[in-house]
Parts: structure tokens; C-alpha cells; sequence
């Protein structure tokens, strides 16, 4: 499913969907889904007597506020609906997250709900939002908006209304301006914030779990000083000492079938009990009762539900160096073209020279020898479309 870009740094958007003759069409909007023509909109009489009797049509977050604990406190209810505290306990310390339980946080959110002597629950609503959820509005989003002077609507609107499409420029429904923190952190100011987080000063006072934030990355096909590594600040924590890459990891992400991996089995996690306490395994390299049984936690991802045949994998690996040929061989041909059309004594390229060259990419590529390819037939399960000889 795709996202607007403007909508990449929202967590959550609602899904609406149509099932209909032979077709399901979803979207994040509904006026998406009138311009199907199989779609027809009709008067919801329970939303329009809702919103008649309430200002407001009740939707799953409202729901859930009025039906979970319905004659429980109201102060119950309300840290339901805006408690985060499981989506961020996995990066504080183990001291942190044996004293900050949710009972415990619910106190101290209980005692500033509850603070002003009124008996409107929505009066003591706006104060918690006004003293604990408007100040880190106002410190982080808004003086980030602000800075760029992003208030000046009808300026901008004028600026760019030969810019921007109808439906943005026309658009009444507001919009806000949430600092896209998760982005700067995996593009190029994550260096910054790492650095920051990895230092002294931060860590000492015990506050997070820094193997929560620290990142090793490994693969022994990759140099050091790749330019995709330096492209995204990863630079600095990779390593080709798999040893260094695991040390004091709390999670495994394999995600590379690399024979180094394969070979080593399960034995290269569980040695690392109990500092390693789960691997996810992208390639298909291990099986879940190899971790299960040691008590380490295991989950992999397009595993099938049978082995495949002999055949099958012989057949797989004939394709992939059938392939490897083709490509060598292009090259060949190519080579031998150019030199015929533009070589000299002086300026002829030679394939074996083309293929030194590559390999000292930082990648290690390995261009094949070229030979002559031959056909193969193919099994009931994988038919290859790549043309034969």
C-alpha cells in the first residue's frame, strides 16, 4: 500500500475499504474511494444523528474511550485512550523499566489530571493537555514551524498557488506540522543523534538501554569505506569482525544468506545467552526449534511449509549460473565489439583487465569467465524466462 509523502511521518492512518463484485478497493481517505464507479454514497443515518445530538460522529478511539471501564473513573479511561508508555519502554534501562509500570505512571498522570479543583472532567482534560501535552507541542513542533514562518498561510498559498495542485492549494481542512524526528534520525542527522546519545554525558545517568540504541552492522563481502555506508552515516558502525558486531547485542538481524552465517548455525547466537535474547532470521537459514529449545527467541519470515525437492534447488543454482554466464558473456561480446570499432595497439580493453577492475569494488564484485552456455530443461515448479542458447 502506498503513502503521500506528506503522510510518511504520521503512525497511524485509517484504512477504509469497499468489497464489492470481484473487486476490493481500499484507501487512507474516502473520497478516494467515490471515484470508483462500482462505489455509491449514501446517508449514514446513525453518523447523521450522531452528529446532530453530539457535534461529533463517534469513531473507534471515542468508542473505546466511552466503552472500555465505561463506569470506571474517568481518569482510568482517559490515560487509556493517550497512554504510549509500551511503545517506548524497550529503549530505558532495566532499572527504568522495573520501576516506571503503568500503574505507577498512571499515578503521577492521575495526580496532574486531577489537580484542578473543578468537578468538569473536561475542564481537567484541558489542563492536563494545556501543562503536559501543549509545552511539548509548542518546544519541539510549533517553534520548528514557526522558525520557517510556516503561519503565514495566505502568503504561502499566494507564493505557491502555481506550484501546487487544486486539491492542495484549495484544500480547508487543517493541517499540522509534526517534526519528522524518525526521518532526520535514519537520514543524514542520525550520525548527529547517535553521537549524542552514545556519549558520556548520556549515558551515565541510566536513563535508556544503550543496546537499545546502538546499532552493529556486518557483512563480509562489504569494504570498509563503502559508499553506501558513508551515503546513509552508517560508516561508523560497521565492522567486518562478526565477533565485534555481536558484542553485547540484544537482537540479530540476519539478513543476508552469506555462508559464513550458514554454516555456523545456531551456535553462532545462543553462545551469546543470555545478552542475545532473540534473532530474525530474512534468509531462511535456521529453523525455529534450533533457538526455541535454548530458550532464545526466533522468528523468520517466507519460510514455506514444505522442503523443496533436489530438483527443485539443483535447478534454482543451474539458473543463477546460467545467468552469471549470460552476463559474462554480454560483457565479452561487448568488449570484443568496441575494440573492433575504436581499439588500437594502444587503447584495447581486455576482459580479464575489466574483470581485475571490478574486483576492487567495495562490494567485491565477481565478474564469471565467459563459456559457452547450454541449454537446460526445466522442472514443473520453476520455469525460468531468461531466453537459452
Amino acid at each position: 500500500m502506498g503513502r503521500q509523502p506528506e503522510d510518511v511521518h504520521r503512525l497511524q492512518r485509517p484504512l477504509y475499504y469497499f468489497v464489492g463484485t470481484e473487486t476490493l478497493a481500499y484507501a487512507s481517505e474516502i473520497k478516494a474511494l467515490l471515484r470508483h464507479p462500482q462505489l455509491r454514497a449514501r446517508p449514514d443515518a446513525n453518523g447523521l444523528n450522531e452528529y446532530l445530538a453530539l457535534q461529533l460522529v463517534i469513531d473507534d478511539g471515542t468508542l473505546r474511550f466511552f466503552r472500555d471501564g465505561l463506569f470506571g473513573p474517568m481518569d482510568r479511561r482517559y490515560f487509556r485512550l493517550i497512554d504510549r508508555l509500551e511503545d517506548s519502554t524497550a529503549l530505558l534501562s532495566a532499572y527504568l523499566r522495573a520501576s516506571t509500570t503503568t500503574e505507577s505512571t498512571f499515578q503521577r498522570f492521575a495526580k496532574l489530571l486531577n489537580h484542578p479543583k473543578t468537578k468538569s472532567d473536561l475542564n481537567r482534560m484541558f489542563h492536563f493537555d494545556q501543562v503536559a501535552v501543549l509545552p511539548a507541542l509548542l518546544h519541539v513542533e510549533d517553534r520548528v514551524s514557526m522558525a520557517a514562518s510556516l503561519e503565514s498561510k495566505s502568503l504561502l498559498r499566494h507564493a505557491y498557488r502555481d506550484l501546487l495542485p487544486s486539491a492542495v492549494y484549495q484544500r480547508k481542512d487543517k493541517m499540522g506540522f509534526p517534526v519528522p524526528l524518525h526521518l532526520w534520525v535514519q537520514g543524514e542527522a542520525g550520525t548527529f543523534f547517535r553521537d549524542v546519545l552514545s556519549s558520556q554525558r548520556c549515558r551515565e545517568p541510566g536513563l535508556y538501554d544503550s543496546a537499545a540504541i546502538d546499532v552493529a552492522l556486518h557483512d563480509p563481502y562489504v569494504r570498509a569505506g563503502d559508499q553506501n555506508l558513508k551515503k546513509t552515516g552508517l560508516d561508523a558502525h560497521f565492522t567486518r569482525d562478526l565477533d565485534v558486531a555481536l558484542k553485547g547485542a540484544v537482537l540479530a538481524f540476519v539478513s543476508q544468506p552469506h555462508e559464513l552465517y550458514r554454516q555456523a548455525r545456531a551456535g553462532l547466537f545462543l553462545e551469546r545467552l543470555p545478552t542475545l535474547i532473540g534473532v530474525f532470521d530474512g534468509c531462511n537459514l535456521y529453523s525455529a526449534a534450533e533457538f526455541r529449545s535454548a530458550g532464545m527467541g526466533y522468528l523468520g519470515i517466507g519460510r514455506g511449509t514444505g522442503r523443496p525437492t533436489e530438483a527443485l534447488v539443483e535447478q534454482v543454482i543451474r539458473a543463477f549460473r546460467d545467468m552469471e554466464l549470460a552476463v559474462a558473456n554480454e560483457l565479452s561480446e561487448l568488449i570484443e565489439d568496441l575494440n573492433a570499432r575504436y581499439g588500437t595497439s594502444f587503447d584495447r580493453v581486455e576482459f580479464t583487465e575489466v574483470q581485475r577492475l571490478a574486483g576492487t569494488c567495495v562490494t567485491g564484485c565477481d565478474i564469471a569467465t565467459p563459456e559457452p552456455r547450454s541449454p537446460f530443461a526445466s522442472t514443473s515448479d520453476y520455469a525460468p524466462l531468461m531466453r537459452t542458447p
